[in-house]
């Protein structure tokens, strides 16, 4: 498990990831997961969160940028939009790779996940955090 907190005025982000994979999704747009992204990309410069690797649509050849991490156990590839930038090829790197991988997306796409692996962004008061709804059933 990895937690990530940091400030970023006037928000806190504090969360935890429980799973080398983990989906961060919501079927709004304008729910923050672009800004959640935006914000690790910005903590990303700094040398205590260096293990953090954010890729995206902007990204070029993401496929070469997620091989590049995937056999490095100690970093966190951040890819946004994963419901457009993840391909059958990348899914398959994920899956074989020892890299902790956060995936902003709108819909699950054929990588395995357990109640862990699902979580949703929530914003209130002023903190930006991860729930998982899944762990708390049954």
């Amino acid at each position: 498990m990895r937690s990530i907190e940091f400030v970023s005025k006037p928000y806190k982000i504090d969360f935890k990831l429980h799973d080398r994979v983990t989906f961060v999704s919501t079927d709004d747009s304008g729910a923050g997961k672009t800004f959640l992204f935006d914000k690790l990309q910005l903590i990303a410069t700094e040398s205590a969160f260096s293990f953090i690797k954010c890729l995206n649509f902007k990204t070029p050849d993401i496929q070469q940028a997620i091989l590049m991490y995937a056999d490095n156990q100690d970093v966190l590839v951040v890819i946004d939009n994963g419901d457009v930038v993840i391909t059958p090829e990348i899914r398959n790197i994920i899956r074989k790779s020892s890299a902790q991988f956060l995936i902003f997306s709108r819909e699950y796409f054929g990588l395995a996940f357990s109640r862990s692996s699902m979580s949703v962004l929530t914003i209130a008061k002023k903190v930006i955090s991860l729930d998982y709804p899944l762990m708390r059933v049954g």
